[in-house]
C-alpha cells in the first residue's frame, strides 16, 4: 500500500491527461502551442483540474513557477513581498495564486499593480467564485471556466489508480465514492485512499462511514417513498446525523434524478430554513411537503 498521497502521486503531468473541461483545456493547449502564456483567471468548483492544468502549462513551456495559496497569504504585504521579489527576476515566469477569491480587495488591487508593472510575468489566478474577484483583476485576464467533472471521467481515473494500487473494491463502493465526491476528482481520490487505508476494502458502507455522510440508499428511500421518510430519517438521527446532513444529501440525489426533480424546489427552501434552524421539526415539515407534492 502506497504511503504517498495519491492526489500528488497521480496528478496529471500534461494537459492531455486532464479529464473533462475540454473548452478551457483546449485554450491552454493553444497557448502552449503558440508559446504565448497569458494572464488567466481560472474559476470553478474545487477538484476540477484548475491548478493542475496550470502546472501542466508551466511544465510544457519550461517556466519558473511561484505557487502561493492566497488563503494563507491574503494580505497586501504578503502579495507585495513574495510576488515582487519573484517578478523582479530576469525572464518569463509564472505565478500561480490558488484560492485567490479569499484575498481581500486591497490585496487584489496590489496584485493588479504588479501585473501592470511586470508584463513578462504571467499570472494564473485560481478561484472558486468569480464574483469575489475585483473587476480590475478580471479585465486583465483570460477567463477560463471549469465545471464539475462527469462521473465517467472520475470513474475511469479511479479505475486506473485502484488497479495500480492493488485496491479491493466493489461497484456499489465506487458508486458511493462518485456520489460523495460530487464531481470533485480530488475528493474522489482522497476518499478512495482513506477508505482503503482505513478498512482495506472500498464498499458502500465503508465509504459512507469514512466520509460521515448519510447512506445514499436510505435517503433515496425517503424520496422514493416519502410516506416512510419519517421512519427512515429517525434511523439516520440514531446514527448521529442531523437535519443539515440529510437535506444536503436529499438535494444532491433529487437534483441528479429525473423522477425526483419535482422535489428540488421544496428541498432548496427547506435547506435555507434548516441552515438557520437545523432542527428535526424542520426536516419533518419538509417530509410532509414532499408527501403532498
Amino acid at each position: 500500500m502506497s504511503a504517498k498521497q495519491w492526489v500528488s502521486k497521480y496528478r496529471p503531468s500534461t494537459l492531455g491527461h486532464i479529464r473533462g473541461n475540454k473548452g478551457p483545456i483546449s485554450t491552454l493547449k493553444g497557448m502552449v502551442r503558440r508559446n504565448m502564456p497569458l494572464n488567466a483567471l481560472l474559476e470553478g468548483p474545487p477538484g476540477t483540474g484548475k491548478t493542475s492544468s496550470v502546472w501542466c502549462v508551466a511544465r510544457a513551456m519550461k517556466l519558473p513557477v511561484l505557487e502561493m495559496n492566497a488563503s494563507n497569504d491574503r494580505g497586501t504585504n504578503a502579495i507585495r513581498r513574495k510576488v515582487r521579489s519573484f517578478c523582479e527576476q530576469v525572464g518569463r515566469r509564472l505565478i500561480i495564486l490558488d484560492e485567490a477569491d479569499s484575498m481581500v480587495p486591497a490585496a487584489q488591487k496590489a496584485l493588479v499593480r504588479l501585473m501592470d508593472e511586470f508584463p513578462d510575468t504571467c499570472f494564473a489566478i485560481v478561484c472558486n467564485r468569480l464574483d469575489k474577484m475585483v473587476n480590475d483583476v478580471q479585465s486583465r485576464c483570460l477567463a477560463l471556466s471549469y465545471e464539475r467533472l462527469e462521473e465517467k471521467d472520475i470513474r475511469e481515473t479511479l479505475g486506473v489508480i485502484l488497479e495500480k494500487e492493488g485496491v479491493q473494491w466493489d461497484k456499489k463502493g465506487l458508486d458511493a465514492v462518485l456520489f460523495v465526491s460530487n464531481g470533485d476528482m480530488r475528493t474522489a481520490i482522497t476518499c478512495c485512499q482513506a477508505v482503503w487505508s482505513g478498512t482495506g476494502f472500498i464498499n458502500e458502507a465503508n465509504v459512507y462511514a469514512m466520509m460521515d455522510q448519510p447512506n445514499y440508499g436510505t435517503v433515496y428511500g425517503m424520496l422514493n417513498e416519502p410516506e416512510k421518510a419519517i421512519q427512515l430519517s429517525a434511523c439516520l438521527y440514531e446514527k448521529g446525523y442531523n437535519a443539515m446532513d440529510i437535506v444536503t444529501v436529499m438535494y444532491s440525489i433529487a437534483s441528479k434524478t429525473f423522477k425526483f426533480k419535482k422535489y428540488v424546489e421544496e428541498i432548496v427552501h427547506a435547506h435555507q430554513r434548516i441552515n438557520v434552524s437545523p432542527t428535526k421539526l424542520q426536516m419533518d415539515a419538509l417530509i410532509y411537503k414532499l408527501v403532498a407534492v
